[in-house]
């Protein structure tokens, strides 16, 4: 499953294929990922984003966080473009969510209409809202208190991560693409196409960078599938920051300090 593909690249035009499912002039069998927008309670806002608003919610007494997709103003999708956007769209839906992982942000469910749903005010008061367009659909996630990784990062900006805090957010993240199976190259794009690298400081233990290389190695076939990225990383000796220059001998790297401005 791309997930970063499917949120950037689909978001604008799923709802079209929606809409064509849920204007009334077709009965549609309910998918067993649609959901019940009498149990969907949603709380405050989250996030803002280009298509649509994350709030934090509830369903059916679980805490969730809830995406409500908008999709902007853009043009109209072609028939052909809205069919193969919805079977993409449903396709990929299915699968995540059968999928079951501790490193995959377990999906709840969505729904392909909004008109059921009540979006709290700005003084707290929940209403039907109706400056939303027939075409927004929302989509429903657990809830994870802890933010995303960038959130962690930023938070540590100001300090050097432990090498056993940075293995296991690469573990984490390995074990996660492992289980989701899939990988779009478009995802690096230029750094690919110019065979751009980043320079390893002279901190970085000799373990994680060989990993690294191996990564991103210009030839696919030589190159590591997730499954042994995971396996290489948890071979990794992190005891005694796995032979880090200490910090009076060199400046923090950017494999362990967070960036920020």
């Amino acid at each position: 499953i791309d997930f970063k593909s499917w949120d950037l690249q689909l978001d604008k035009h799923l709802s079209r294929a929606w809409s064509r499912d849920s204007d009334g002039s077709t009965l549609t069998k309910k998918e067993e990922w649609e959901i019940d927008l009498a149990k969907l309670d949603i709380r405050y806002v989250i996030a803002h984003g280009t298509y649509g608003t994350v709030y934090r919610g509830v369903y059916d007494t679980q805490d969730v966080a809830v995406k409500v997709l908008d999709w902007g103003e853009d043009g109209i999708a072609t028939v052909a473009e809205a069919a193969a956007l919805r079977a993409s769209f449903r396709q990929e839906v299915a699968v995540w969510h059968k999928l079951d992982h501790p490193n995959v942000t377990k999906f709840i469910g969505a729904s392909m209409g909004t008109s059921n749903l009540k979006i709290p005010t700005k003084d707290g008061i929940s209403e039907n809202n109706n400056s939303l367009p027939a075409r927004a659909c929302c989509v429903v996630v657990e809830y994870l208190p802890g933010g995303t990784l960038k959130n962690f990062l930023i938070r540590n900006r100001r300090k050097k991560l432990a090498f056993k805090v940075v293995i296991q957010i690469a573990l984490d993240l390995s074990r996660g693409l492992s289980a989701s199976d899939t990988f779009d190259c478009n995802d690096i794009g230029d750094c690919y196409l110019q065979n751009l690298r980043p320079e390893i400081p002279r901190c970085c233990p000799s373990s994680l960078a060989s990993i690294m290389r191996k990564c991103w190695d210009a030839h696919p076939e030589r190159r590591p599938d997730m499954d042994e990225v995971v396996r290489l990383l948890e071979a990794v000796d992190t005891s005694k920051g796995g032979g880090m220059i200490p910090d009076d001998q060199a400046r923090g790297c950017f494999c362990f300090t967070a960036r920020g401005p």
